[in-house]
C-alpha cells in the first residue's frame, strides 16, 4: 500500500481553527477535510499529523488564504444567543477575524503592513456599535466591558518570479471581548435608521438649513470641461428704500425677485452652453449698506427699507437657494470673495458663513477656497490659459478705479498668475453700467447693475443705465467667448416676492426660503412662464400681421363691409397663418400640460 498523500494546507488551516476555538473537536475536522478535498482522514491522523507540519516547508499562504474564505460558513462561535448572558455573568469571546471580513468590513488589503492591518482593525472595534452587532448582540441591551487585542505572525517563505525566495510574515489577528447586558437599557439607533427618521420628519416641514445636510446622489450632467461661466458678484444693493416719489419703486422684496430672475437665465444659458464648472462672486455691493445704523463701509449714511437683521437674513437665504439650484445644473460651483465699497464686512461675513455651510457638509458640487488671496479687495481664479479676477473698482475708503489702473495693477496683485497666463479678464462693477476695455492681455469688463434708481442717483443724474446682470463664458484655451446679458424688463421691475408673515413667526429662516420659492422647480416655472409670455407676444405680432393683410387685400379689391370673425379667420389660414403659428401653439400647449403634470 502506497504512502497516503496528505493536503497539509489544508491540515493546518483546519487545526488554526482548533487552536482559535471556532471547531472544538478534530471529529470537526475531519468532517471539514473531508467537505473540501472529498477524500477520508481520521481525527487521529488530522491531529499528529499538524502537530508534525513545518509550516515555512509543507503550506502554501496563498492556498492557506483561500481556505480562510470559508471560515464564516462555519459560525460557531458567532451562534450564541443572548439569552445564555444575564446581567451579572459578562461572557468573555476569544474571537479571530476571517481573512474574508479584511475588506468587506475592515477595510484591509492583505498587501498591507501587519501594523496598518492592526490599526485598521482597532479603529473598527473601538466602535462599540459596530463591535456589539458584528458579534451579534444587540447594542441597546448589551456593553462592550472589556477588549484585548491579540494575535500572531508567523513567517511564511515564498518564491518570487525570478525563483528567489522571500520571508513574508502572515499575521493571524484575535481579540477576547468582555461582553455583558446593560443595567439600564438605551434606546439605540443605527445611523442609518437616524437618517431615515430625520428624512421623514424633513419632509413632513418646511425647507430648513439642515435640508442642505442630505447628500442627495446626483445624476452626472454631461458637461464642456472646456467651458466656464463667471457671474461677477449680483449688485444688488439688497435692503435699499426707493420710492415714485423720486424716480422707481425699490425694495427688499423686488431685489429678491431679481435673484430668481437671474437664477432663472443663468438656468436657461447653461442648458444651451452646457458649462462645466460656474465661478459665482459673493458680494460687489450686494448688500446696501454694512452697519447696524444703515451705513456703508466708509460711513455714508443710506435709505433702507428695514432693519439690518433681516436686510442680512434675507441675503444669506438668497445666496444659499441660489447655490443650491445652481449646482444642479453644473459639475462644480466656485465660489470667491468680490467686496464691495457699500458691504465689505457684510459680504465677507456672508462668504464665511458659506465656506462654514459647505466646507461643514463637504459637499463636493460647491467649491470655498478661504487662503489669504481669497480675504483681499480682488480675489482671482485660474482657468487653463486664463486668469480670472474680481474686484469692485472702488475700494471703501479710496476713490473710484478707472479700467486702466484696475488692469495695471492686476500684474502686481497676482503676478504668479499673471505671468502664466495668456488671458487675463477682470470683473468689476460699481459703476452700474456696461462696458468693455483691453489692455494688452488685460481685458476689463464692467457689468450693469441689479438695482432700483434711488433719490442720489436721480438728484445726480445717473440715469438711463441698463438695470439687470452679465454672466460670461470663458474658454480654457480661447478664452472670453460668449455672454449672455440678464436685462430687467419695465414689467419686471414691478416685481416682488411675497413678504413674510410680521406675528407669530417661530423659524424666520423657514419662513423666508418658502416666500423667496426659489429652486429647481420653481426656476422652470419660471422659464415656463416667461416663454409662454414671449410666445404670446410672437402669436400678437402674427395676428396683427395677417390683419393687416387682409385690410390692404380688401382695399386694393376694394370691398366693403364688416366680416364676421369666422370668414376672417378663414382667410388668414387660406393666407398661411396655421403654418405660421402651428409651432408656436404647439409648444404652448405642450408648456400648459408640463405645468398641470407638475
Amino acid at each position: 500500500m502506497g504512502k497516503i498523500e496528505l493536503n497539509e494546507t489544508l491540515i493546518f488551516y483546519i487545526g488554526t481553527l482548533k487552536n482559535e476555538g471556532i471547531i472544538t473537536t478534530w471529529s470537526e475536522g475531519a468532517k471539514i477535510y473531508f467537505d473540501i478535498e472529498k477524500k477520508e482522514i481520521t481525527p487521529s491522523l488530522l491531529s499528529s499529523r499538524f502537530k508534525s507540519i513545518n509550516f515555512t516547508t509543507s503550506v502554501n499562504p496563498q492556498l492557506f488564504f483561500e481556505y480562510c474564505k470559508y471560515t464564516p460558513k462555519l459560525k460557531k462561535k458567532e451562534e450564541i444567543h443572548e439569552e445564555v448572558i444575564d446581567s451579572d455573568t459578562p461572557l468573555t469571546r476569544t474571537l479571530s477575524i476571517p481573512k474574508s471580513d479584511y475588506k468587506d468590513i475592515f477595510n484591509v488589503d492583505l498587501t498591507d503592513s501587519p501594523e496598518e492591518i492592526r490599526r485598521k482593525v482597532l479603529e473598527k472595534i473601538n466602535n462599540e456599535a459596530f463591535l456589539l452587532n458584528y458579534l451579534g448582540f444587540d447594542p441597546s441591551n448589551f456593553e462592550v466591558k472589556k477588549v484585548v487585542m491579540g494575535g500572531w505572525s508567523t513567517p511564511v517563505k515564498t518564491k518570487n518570479s525570478d525563483g528567489t525566495d522571500q520571508l513574508n510574515k502572515v499575521l493571524n489577528d484575535k481579540f477576547t471581548v468582555v461582553i455583558g447586558r446593560r443595567k439600564n437599557p438605551i434606546l439605540f439607533y443605527s445611523k442609518e435608521e437616524c437618517d431615515k427618521f430625520l428624512s421623514d420628519f424633513l419632509k413632513q416641514r418646511k425647507l430648513t438649513p439642515f435640508d442642505l445636510f442630505n447628500k442627495e446622489e446626483m445624476t452626472p450632467l454631461d458637461l464642456d470641461k472646456d467651458l466656464l461661466m463667471v457671474s461677477p458678484g449680483l449688485e444688488l444693493h439688497l435692503g435699499k428704500l426707493a420710492s415714485i416719489v423720486d424716480s422707481e419703486d425699490y425694495s427688499t422684496k423686488q431685489a429678491m425677485y431679481r435673484i430668481k430672475k437671474v437664477v432663472e437665465e443663468i438656468v436657461d444659458y447653461q442648458r444651451r452652453i452646457k458649462a462645466s464648472n460656474l465661478i459665482l462672486g459673493v458680494g460687489n455691493d450686494f448688500f446696501n449698506s454694512d452697519t447696524v445704523d444703515d451705513k456703508t463701509t466708509a460711513g455714508t449714511p443710506q435709505n433702507n427699507d428695514t432693519r439690518f437683521k433681516e436686510v442680512y437674513l434675507w441675503g444669506k437665504v438668497g445666496y444659499i437657494r441660489m447655490i443650491e439650484t445652481l449646482k444642479r445644473e453644473f459639475d462644480k460651483v466656485i465660489l470667491k470673495g468680490n467686496p464691495g465699497n457699500h458691504d465689505e464686512k457684510s459680504s465677507f461675513s456672508l462668504f464665511t458663513n458659506l465656506y462654514d455651510l459647505y466646507n461643514l457638509t463637504d459637499d463636493p458640487k460647491v467649491e470655498v477656497s478661504f487662503g489669504y488671496q481669497d480675504l483681499r479687495y480682488t480675489t482671482c481664479y485660474s482657468f487653463g490659459d486664463n486668469l480670472i479676477v474680481f474686484s469692485h473698482g472702488k475700494n471703501p475708503e479710496g476713490k473710484n478705479l478707472s479700467d486702466k489702473v484696475i488692469a495695471e495693477a492686476v500684474k502686481y496683485q497676482y503676478p504668479n498668475e499673471y505671468n502664466k497666463a495668456k488671458n487675463v479678464y477682470v470683473f468689476v462693477g460699481h459703476l452700474h453700467q456696461d462696458s468693455e476695455t483691453k489692455f494688452d492681455k488685460v481685458t476689463v469688463l464692467r457689468t450693469a447693475s441689479l438695482t432700483g434708481i434711488d433719490s442720489w442717483h436721480y438728484g445726480n443724474c445717473y440715469l438711463g443705465q441698463r438695470q439687470g446682470h452679465s454672466v460670461y463664458l470663458i474658454d480654457k484655451k480661447r478664452g472670453y467667448v460668449g455672454k449672455r446679458n440678464i436685462t430687467l424688463t419695465e414689467e419686471e421691475k414691478e416685481e416682488k416676492i411675497d413678504g413674510i408673515p410680521r406675528t407669530h413667526v417661530d423659524d424666520v429662516y423657514s419662513e423666508m426660503t418658502s416666500a423667496l420659492d426659489l429652486n429647481s422647480a420653481s426656476v422652470v416655472k419660471g422659464m415656463h412662464k416667461k416663454r409662454v409670455k414671449e410666445i404670446d407676444r410672437e402669436l400678437k405680432t402674427i395676428d396683427d400681421k395677417y390683419d393687416a393683410l387682409i385690410d390692404e387685400i380688401f382695399e386694393v379689391l376694394k370691398i366693403s363691409g364688416n366680416l364676421n370673425k369666422e370668414t376672417i379667420d378663414e382667410l388668414k389660414i387660406r393666407l398661411g397663418y396655421d403654418k405660421e403659428t402651428s409651432r408656436l401653439i404647439s409648444e404652448r400647449v405642450k408648456i400648459k400640460m408640463l405645468e398641470k403634470k407638475s
